[in-house]
């Protein structure tokens, strides 16, 4: 599919991230109507002719007119959140820096963790495979503080806050 043949079923809405019907789908819905479903992972996907495709995919392809290399990165880290400023194109790397926090880290703060021989937090950031100890603090707060700047340092744009 292209984004002529892709403007001539959908309606895409960049201020929210929308899809509607140009055109009577099958049972897909009416013209006008929002179309699209959310994916087990939060993501919202579009069937067309038998393939499924996600949507943030397809306003790139939409709003640029190709499809996009690499991938697209959700800026707030809301992958329901397809508004066209909310997108952008990110390699693997810079898509995971900007990760939500894991439910298993138990600061609930990123790059931070307790280490309970030194009764200390500790901060610590990723660059590639190579993890680069940034302290330890009597706080997680501290910690984190110590992280996040040395995110923004090393990821830029890309640094989750």
């Amino acid at each position: 599919m292209d984004a002529d043949q892709l403007r001539g079923l959908l309606i895409y809405e960049p201020d929210t991230g929308v899809f509607r019907n140009r055109v009577q789908r099958g049972n897909r819905g009416n013209i006008g109507e929002i179309t699209g479903c959310p994916s087990g992972d939060g993501r919202k996907q579009i069937r067309i002719n038998g393939k499924v495709y996600r949507t943030y995919r397809l306003a790139w392809l939409y709003m640029t007119g190709e499809w996009p290399k690499g991938e697209i990165d959700h800026k707030d880290r809301d992958p329901g959140n397809d508004r066209w400023e909310n997108l952008r194109k990110a390699t693997r790397v810079e898509n995971m820096r900007n990760a939500r926090i894991l439910k298993n880290m138990s600061s609930g703060l990123k790059g931070v963790s307790f280490i309970t021989a030194r009764g200390k937090w500790r901060a610590e950031i990723r660059v590639g495979s190579k993890a680069h100890h940034l302290g330890y603090f009597l706080n997680r707060e501290e910690a984190h503080a110590a992280y996040m700047q040395a995110a923004d340092r090393l990821f830029g744009e890309f640094a989750a806050k």
